[in-house]
């Protein structure tokens, strides 16, 4: 990754907001929060979908269904917007029509995106299916990293504030270093330090085993923080399942970010809400902040020049938490 590339997704200059409305609120403190400690501007985002179910049952003309939908989703917008400007932070407002999982990844390209930021909804099961989630879709779709506030974030805003940890999970199956670079350099910017976090999976080892276990996680850990990083680090080896050692860790004092690999895990297990990332973000009480190499956008941009179809997940990079194979051992 270059220079100036890890720079820009690090201390974005330009930061998507990408809101239904409803999320606003939530959205907000994070947004001033993140734009502020980098001097970043905020597009504020909103997609109105083509053909909902309301517009198909109100007798009013089409025409008259948009404009009204449109003047509600900018007076909204615009009133959030004058708001953050009197916090210090420029925003434009926009309001497309179309849908949301094409229009926003189009957008974040055309400007020049460094970060989406977007909030997520706990649905699960057959309400996940039928109304699918921007969020989630972005989570893949997107070629930049894409910080998620779940349902229960209640800490401090990350990027506000000096101090704190991020939490780092990683498998140790696949070159990490660009994970390790990428939180060091993002926590370096406001005197943070990072938590380099390895979940084992005991069970089924005995006292000597998971001594062992636990020495080799450590020692692979070590050897991550062998190349200068000019941040603080601590290691974390922990047991169990994967979700709640991550979920555990998160809690401890003064952890108030989770940087994650996008994720690969199947469609299906995605819209039931059941793959790792899904239940970290459920459960975090600090938000998510999801990153890919960019070689691996690089491919599956070129994947789809050549209209080849490959799972998602499947790049050499890897991620930093295995969602896929449940497991970051």
């Amino acid at each position: 990754m270059s220079t100036d590339a890890l720079q820009h997704w690090c201390a974005p200059r330009v930061i998507l907001v990408a809101t239904n409305l409803a999320d606003t609120p939530a959205l907000v403190v994070q947004a001033i929060s993140q734009a502020r400690s980098c001097g970043a501007r905020i597009l504020l985002v909103h997609v109105i979908r083509r053909g909902s179910l309301r517009a198909s049952l109100d007798p009013k003309p089409a025409a008259l269904i948009t404009s009204s939908r449109f003047a509600t989703a900018w007076e909204v917008l615009d009133r959030t917007s004058t708001m953050i400007e009197w916090q210090g932070v420029t925003c434009e407002p926009l309001v497309l029509e179309g849908d949301p999982i094409t229009e926003i990844p189009a957008l974040a390209k055309a400007r020049e995106v460094d970060r989406v930021l977007v909030a997520t909804r706990s649905t699960r099961g057959l309400g996940r299916l039928m109304e699918g989630s921007v969020a989630e879709a972005l989570m893949t779709a997107a070629d930049v990293p894409v910080c998620v506030i779940g349902p229960g974030v209640t800490a401090r805003p990350f990027f506000g504030l000096c101090g704190g940890w991020v939490v780092l999970p990683l498998s140790l199956h696949h070159n990490q270093l660009f994970y390790v670079q990428f939180a060091c350099e993002l926590a370096r910017r406001r005197d943070s330090g990072v938590v380099l976090l390895h979940v084992l999976e005991t069970s089924a080892m005995d006292e000597a085993g998971r001594t062992a276990a636990r020495m080799r996680a450590r020692i692979q850990l070590e050897s991550l923080l062998a190349t200068p990083l000019d941040c603080r680090a601590e290691i974390s080896v922990r047991e169990g399942e994967i979700a709640h050692a991550i979920r555990a860790e998160g809690v401890c004092p003064d952890r108030d970010l989770i940087v994650m690999g996008a994720p690969s895990a199947p469609l299906f297990s995605r819209l039931l809400g059941i793959s790792l990332i899904q239940r970290v973000i459920a459960t975090a009480r600090c938000p998510v902040l999801l990153v890919r190499p960019p070689l691996a956008a690089e491919s599956r941009a070129a994947d789809a020049e050549s209209e080849s179809v490959e799972p998602a997940g499947h790049s050499s990079e890897g991620l930093a938490a295995m969602e896929g194979s449940e497991s970051i051992t």
